[in-house]
């Protein structure tokens, strides 16, 4: 649902003439930012945190 959700907003970005911005999610909205405020930052996952735990729940192996 969350890709879904980043794509049909991709497109609404598309259609209005908006490029240089990533979708992104802003709890509960998808919103658009700009790659100019995201270049050369970099956001750490929690090993712990939800995003991890639902990777592997899927499958996905980190090599641990």
């Amino acid at each position: 649902m969350l890709a879904t959700r980043f794509g049909s907003f991709a497109v609404e970005l598309i259609r209005r003439g908006e490029f240089g911005v990533m979708t992104a999610l802003r709890s509960p909205d998808i919103v658009a930012v700009s790659l100019e405020c995201i270049v050369g930052q970099t956001r750490k996952v929690p090993v712990n945190g939800d995003v991890v735990r639902t990777a592997k729940n899927v499958g996905i192996c980190f090599g641990d």
